[in-house]
Protein backbone atom coordinates (compact mmCIF):
# COMPACT_ATOMS: atom_id res chain seq x y z
CA UNK A 1 0.00 0.00 0.00
CA UNK A 2 1.24 3.56 -1.02
CA UNK A 3 2.32 6.04 1.55
CA UNK A 4 1.86 9.79 1.63
CA UNK A 5 2.06 12.85 4.17
CA UNK A 6 -0.22 15.66 3.93
CA UNK A 7 0.20 18.67 6.35
CA UNK A 8 -2.46 21.22 7.30
CA UNK A 9 -3.04 24.34 9.07
CA UNK A 10 -5.88 25.47 11.38
CA UNK A 11 -6.52 29.31 10.91
CA UNK A 12 -8.17 29.70 14.90
CA UNK A 13 -7.32 33.14 16.47
CA UNK A 14 -7.17 33.68 20.09
CA UNK A 15 -10.27 34.09 20.15
CA UNK A 16 -11.48 30.70 18.92
CA UNK A 17 -9.85 28.94 21.97
CA UNK A 18 -12.77 26.50 23.54
CA UNK A 19 -11.53 28.33 26.80
CA UNK A 20 -12.77 31.64 25.11
CA UNK A 21 -16.15 30.71 23.41
CA UNK A 22 -17.76 27.85 21.21
CA UNK A 23 -17.97 25.32 24.26
CA UNK A 24 -20.26 24.71 26.70
CA UNK A 25 -18.99 24.38 29.71
CA UNK A 26 -15.40 25.09 29.02
CA UNK A 27 -16.03 28.97 27.50
CA UNK A 28 -15.67 31.84 29.34
CA UNK A 29 -17.41 34.18 27.34
CA UNK A 30 -20.92 33.43 25.45
CA UNK A 31 -20.40 29.71 25.27
CA UNK A 32 -22.88 29.85 22.28
CA UNK A 33 -21.16 31.71 19.88
CA UNK A 34 -23.23 31.83 16.26
CA UNK A 35 -24.94 35.09 17.48
CA UNK A 36 -21.61 37.54 18.29
CA UNK A 37 -20.52 39.99 16.85
CA UNK A 38 -17.24 40.29 14.12
CA UNK A 39 -14.49 39.53 15.85
CA UNK A 40 -10.90 41.02 14.50
CA UNK A 41 -8.43 39.47 13.65
CA UNK A 42 -5.56 39.69 15.67
CA UNK A 43 -1.98 41.16 15.99
CA UNK A 44 -0.76 38.14 16.85
CA UNK A 45 -2.55 35.87 14.23
CA UNK A 46 -1.43 38.32 11.31
CA UNK A 47 2.17 38.10 12.70
CA UNK A 48 1.87 34.10 12.78
CA UNK A 49 0.67 34.49 9.05
CA UNK A 50 4.00 36.09 7.75
CA UNK A 51 5.85 33.51 9.51
CA UNK A 52 3.79 31.10 7.78
CA UNK A 53 4.04 32.23 4.76
CA UNK A 54 8.10 32.58 5.32
CA UNK A 55 8.19 28.67 5.91
CA UNK A 56 5.85 28.11 2.92
CA UNK A 57 8.39 29.57 0.50
CA UNK A 58 10.91 27.24 2.11
CA UNK A 59 9.33 23.80 0.79
CA UNK A 60 9.26 22.11 -2.40
CA UNK A 61 7.04 23.28 -5.36
CA UNK A 62 5.09 19.89 -5.51
CA UNK A 63 3.79 20.43 -2.05
CA UNK A 64 0.44 21.50 -1.41
CA UNK A 65 -0.67 23.53 1.82
CA UNK A 66 -4.19 23.06 3.31
CA UNK A 67 -5.66 26.04 5.49
CA UNK A 68 -8.95 24.71 7.31
CA UNK A 69 -10.91 28.40 7.45
CA UNK A 70 -13.18 29.92 10.33
CA UNK A 71 -15.26 31.42 7.90
CA UNK A 72 -16.49 34.70 10.44
CA UNK A 73 -12.41 35.59 10.07
CA UNK A 74 -13.64 36.56 6.50
CA UNK A 75 -15.49 39.35 7.98
CA UNK A 76 -11.89 41.17 8.62
CA UNK A 77 -10.26 42.18 5.62
CA UNK A 78 -6.89 41.67 7.00
CA UNK A 79 -7.69 38.71 7.03
CA UNK A 80 -8.57 38.66 3.42
CA UNK A 81 -4.83 39.92 2.51
CA UNK A 82 -3.38 37.16 4.65
CA UNK A 83 -4.98 34.46 2.51
CA UNK A 84 -4.47 36.90 -0.24
CA UNK A 85 -1.06 36.99 0.22
CA UNK A 86 -0.29 33.15 1.28
CA UNK A 87 -2.42 32.22 -2.21
CA UNK A 88 -0.70 34.72 -4.11
CA UNK A 89 3.64 33.63 -3.03
CA UNK A 90 3.38 30.32 -4.73
CA UNK A 91 1.05 27.37 -6.18
CA UNK A 92 -0.16 24.56 -3.85
CA UNK A 93 -2.37 26.31 -1.39
CA UNK A 94 -5.89 24.53 -0.40
CA UNK A 95 -8.24 25.87 1.41
CA UNK A 96 -10.94 24.17 3.59
CA UNK A 97 -13.62 24.44 5.65
CA UNK A 98 -13.33 25.15 10.00
CA UNK A 99 -17.22 26.29 10.28
CA UNK A 100 -18.46 29.67 11.37
CA UNK A 101 -17.42 30.65 14.26
CA UNK A 102 -15.35 27.64 15.55
CA UNK A 103 -18.44 25.90 17.78
CA UNK A 104 -17.20 22.66 19.38
CA UNK A 105 -20.12 21.00 18.01
CA UNK A 106 -20.43 17.32 19.72
CA UNK A 107 -20.27 19.03 22.80
CA UNK A 108 -23.44 20.70 22.79
CA UNK A 109 -25.10 17.34 21.96
CA UNK A 110 -27.48 17.08 18.63
CA UNK A 111 -27.81 20.61 16.90
CA UNK A 112 -29.08 19.49 13.68
CA UNK A 113 -30.85 22.87 12.01
CA UNK A 114 -28.18 25.39 13.57
CA UNK A 115 -25.24 23.06 12.28
CA UNK A 116 -26.80 22.48 8.39
CA UNK A 117 -27.19 26.21 8.54
CA UNK A 118 -23.52 27.03 9.98
CA UNK A 119 -22.16 24.64 7.19
CA UNK A 120 -24.22 26.35 4.72
CA UNK A 121 -23.06 29.28 5.15
CA UNK A 122 -19.76 28.58 5.97
CA UNK A 123 -19.49 26.80 2.56
CA UNK A 124 -20.63 30.19 0.47
CA UNK A 125 -18.42 32.53 2.63
CA UNK A 126 -15.20 30.16 1.89
CA UNK A 127 -15.91 30.10 -1.63
CA UNK A 128 -16.52 33.44 -2.71
CA UNK A 129 -13.32 34.32 -0.62
CA UNK A 130 -10.63 31.32 -1.43
CA UNK A 131 -11.84 30.98 -5.48
CA UNK A 132 -9.59 27.88 -7.23
CA UNK A 133 -8.11 27.29 -3.82
CA UNK A 134 -11.31 26.25 -2.32
CA UNK A 135 -12.18 22.27 -1.45
CA UNK A 136 -15.07 20.95 0.01
CA UNK A 137 -12.68 19.29 3.00
CA UNK A 138 -14.23 19.90 6.40
CA UNK A 139 -12.37 19.97 10.06
CA UNK A 140 -14.46 20.33 13.23
CA UNK A 141 -13.25 22.71 15.21
CA UNK A 142 -11.34 21.13 18.22
CA UNK A 143 -11.78 17.77 16.47
CA UNK A 144 -15.68 17.77 17.87
CA UNK A 145 -17.18 15.84 15.47
CA UNK A 146 -20.17 13.24 16.40
CA UNK A 147 -22.23 10.92 13.79
CA UNK A 148 -25.19 12.73 13.49
CA UNK A 149 -23.29 15.85 11.50
CA UNK A 150 -22.19 13.33 9.15
CA UNK A 151 -25.84 13.07 6.92
CA UNK A 152 -25.13 16.88 7.12
CA UNK A 153 -21.33 17.42 5.97
CA UNK A 154 -22.69 14.84 2.74
CA UNK A 155 -25.65 16.96 1.63
CA UNK A 156 -23.23 19.79 1.23
CA UNK A 157 -21.03 17.95 -0.91
CA UNK A 158 -18.18 16.98 1.92
CA UNK A 159 -15.80 14.69 0.58
CA UNK A 160 -13.04 14.38 3.17
CA UNK A 161 -13.25 15.17 6.50
CA UNK A 162 -9.99 15.56 8.55
CA UNK A 163 -11.60 15.77 12.79
CA UNK A 164 -10.63 12.20 14.02
CA UNK A 165 -8.22 12.43 16.68
CA UNK A 166 -8.10 8.65 17.35
CA UNK A 167 -6.79 8.64 20.93
CA UNK A 168 -8.73 7.00 23.31
CA UNK A 169 -8.67 9.41 25.68
CA UNK A 170 -10.27 11.46 23.71
CA UNK A 171 -13.52 9.88 22.23
CA UNK A 172 -15.56 11.86 24.40
CA UNK A 173 -15.25 14.48 21.74
CA UNK A 174 -17.69 12.10 19.74
CA UNK A 175 -20.98 13.21 21.77
CA UNK A 176 -22.95 10.74 23.52
CA UNK A 177 -25.96 9.00 21.94
CA UNK A 178 -29.55 8.67 22.35
CA UNK A 179 -28.75 6.43 25.88
CA UNK A 180 -26.25 8.71 26.93
CA UNK A 181 -23.41 6.55 26.06
CA UNK A 182 -20.32 8.51 24.05
CA UNK A 183 -20.07 7.16 20.79
CA UNK A 184 -16.90 6.62 20.14
CA UNK A 185 -14.60 6.97 17.09
CA UNK A 186 -16.05 3.91 15.43
CA UNK A 187 -19.10 5.45 15.61
CA UNK A 188 -18.12 8.19 13.45
CA UNK A 189 -16.31 6.09 11.39
CA UNK A 190 -18.86 3.92 10.21
CA UNK A 191 -21.28 7.32 9.52
CA UNK A 192 -18.24 8.53 7.48
CA UNK A 193 -18.28 5.02 5.57
CA UNK A 194 -21.95 5.13 4.96
CA UNK A 195 -21.78 8.71 3.49
CA UNK A 196 -18.98 7.71 1.33
CA UNK A 197 -16.68 10.66 2.94
CA UNK A 198 -12.81 10.35 2.74
CA UNK A 199 -11.77 10.52 6.59
CA UNK A 200 -8.35 11.40 7.08
CA UNK A 201 -7.46 10.88 10.44
CA UNK A 202 -4.61 12.40 13.00
CA UNK A 203 -1.53 10.92 13.21
CA UNK A 204 -0.66 8.81 16.28
CA UNK A 205 1.32 6.58 18.20
CA UNK A 206 1.21 4.53 20.77
CA UNK A 207 -2.13 5.94 21.53
CA UNK A 208 -0.84 9.60 22.21
CA UNK A 209 -1.54 12.43 19.94
CA UNK A 210 1.25 13.99 18.00
CA UNK A 211 -0.49 17.25 16.45
CA UNK A 212 -1.66 20.28 17.27
CA UNK A 213 -1.16 21.19 21.51
CA UNK A 214 0.69 18.05 21.75
CA UNK A 215 3.33 19.79 19.23
CA UNK A 216 3.88 22.06 22.31
CA UNK A 217 3.08 20.35 26.08
CA UNK A 218 6.33 18.77 27.48
CA UNK A 219 6.75 15.08 27.00
CA UNK A 220 3.92 15.16 23.82
CA UNK A 221 6.31 17.71 22.69
CA UNK A 222 9.18 15.53 22.29
CA UNK A 223 7.34 12.51 21.27
CA UNK A 224 5.75 14.26 18.54
CA UNK A 225 8.57 15.27 17.16
CA UNK A 226 10.34 11.91 17.27
CA UNK A 227 7.04 10.52 15.38
CA UNK A 228 6.92 13.04 12.63
CA UNK A 229 10.65 13.12 12.17
CA UNK A 230 10.79 8.32 11.83
CA UNK A 231 7.47 8.55 10.15
CA UNK A 232 7.39 11.18 7.66
CA UNK A 233 10.99 11.42 6.60
CA UNK A 234 11.01 8.99 3.58
CA UNK A 235 7.08 9.89 2.10
CA UNK A 236 6.14 11.85 -0.94
CA UNK A 237 3.52 14.63 -0.48
CA UNK A 238 0.35 13.63 -1.34
CA UNK A 239 -1.69 15.30 -4.22
CA UNK A 240 -5.70 16.04 -4.56
CA UNK A 241 -6.45 12.96 -5.92
CA UNK A 242 -4.30 10.49 -3.03
CA UNK A 243 -6.18 12.62 -0.53
CA UNK A 244 -9.40 11.19 -1.59
CA UNK A 245 -7.94 7.79 -2.53
CA UNK A 246 -8.99 5.55 0.53
CA UNK A 247 -6.44 2.95 -1.19
CA UNK A 248 -3.62 5.24 -0.37
CA UNK A 249 -2.28 5.22 3.55
CA UNK A 250 -1.59 9.44 4.54
CA UNK A 251 0.03 9.94 7.23
CA UNK A 252 -2.06 13.46 8.47
CA UNK A 253 -0.03 16.05 10.85
CA UNK A 254 -1.51 19.31 11.59
CA UNK A 255 -0.78 22.66 13.42
CA UNK A 256 -1.95 25.91 14.19
CA UNK A 257 -1.01 28.81 12.21
CA UNK A 258 -0.32 30.48 15.83
CA UNK A 259 2.18 28.19 16.53
CA UNK A 260 4.29 30.29 14.16
CA UNK A 261 4.45 33.13 16.57
CA UNK A 262 5.53 31.14 19.48
CA UNK A 263 9.04 31.94 21.15
CA UNK A 264 11.92 30.98 19.06
CA UNK A 265 10.92 31.49 15.65
CA UNK A 266 8.77 28.33 15.94
CA UNK A 267 8.82 26.04 12.68
CA UNK A 268 7.03 22.66 12.31
CA UNK A 269 9.75 19.76 13.29
CA UNK A 270 10.41 18.37 10.47
CA UNK A 271 13.62 17.87 8.01
CA UNK A 272 14.15 21.06 5.12
CA UNK A 273 12.38 18.52 2.35
CA UNK A 274 10.31 15.64 3.82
Amino acid sequence: MTSRYWFSVDSDDLHHHPSISGHPTRSKVSPWCLDLDSRPMSNTLIHSFKSLEKWWLTRKDDEILTIFVIAEQFEDQLFVDAINSIQNSRPGLRIGIHGLRHICWSAWGNHSEEFNSAISESIRIIKTFAGASFRPWFRAPGGYIAPWMIPILKNHGITLDSSINPVWLLRKKSGKNDNGKINGWQQVRNELNKSQIIEREWLVKRGLPTNGPALHIPLLRSHSKWVWNKKLSNLQCSNDQELLDPSISIMSIYWHILDHNRRGGWTPPLPRYL
